[in-house]
């Protein structure tokens, strides 16, 4: 694991991974360990295809993008300007946009997993989803660092081949 230790600027944490999936790790997606009885506290796999029930294997926010076998740093702790949130999903891509209501700081950020709500989804949808304020009252493994506005229905040309629409936001990260 690696400490800042000195300097005048925001402190991190973070921690050296082996990208055990199938798929590429998406710079600012987050990771979990994939606890297997090899490699334990190395290998780690993004949120797409992953149980629900897997969630408590959080282990940070992919710094950069991660090829399959390839290692990369995870940040476990800290202040992170770059990470993935989903903002909203559709079935086909020729549904419209459904809106999204507006994030504000503080709001607890919980992992995408499986393959969210839209048929077809492919690692695009690595990321975090926003479960707001009503959330306030777990343990989140991440909290929102800033305002975002929300978003009427927009027109299914936007992102014409997309089932999911990201943003990047600035967040507070606690992993352990």
């Amino acid at each position: 694991m690696r400490f800042k230790v000195v300097g005048s600027k925001r402190d991190i944490m973070a921690t050296v991974i082996r990208n055990s999936d199938t798929i590429s790790i998406k710079a600012g997606s987050p990771v979990f360990l994939a606890v297997t009885g090899t490699e334990d506290g190395l290998r780690a796999v993004s949120s797409n295809n992953l149980a629900a029930a897997l969630q408590g294997n959080f282990f940070g926010f992919a710094y950069a993008d991660i090829a399959v076998n390839a290692f990369g740093e995870a940040q476990v702790c800290g202040f992170n300007d770059g990470i993935r949130l989903r903002a909203t999903t559709r079935a086909a891509s020729t549904d419209v946009w459904a809106s999204y209501p507006a994030g504000g700081i503080g709001d607890a950020l919980l992992p995408v997993t499986g393959t969210g709500t839209a048929a077809g989804s492919t690692d695009a949808d690595q990321g975090m989803s926003n479960a707001g304020s009503a959330a306030a009252s777990i343990r989140a493994l991440a909290r929102l660092g800033q305002t975002y506005a929300s978003q009427t229905t927009q027109a299914s040309s936007l992102n014409a081949s997309q089932t999911a629409s990201f943003m990047t936001v600035k967040a507070m990260v606690h992993a352990f």
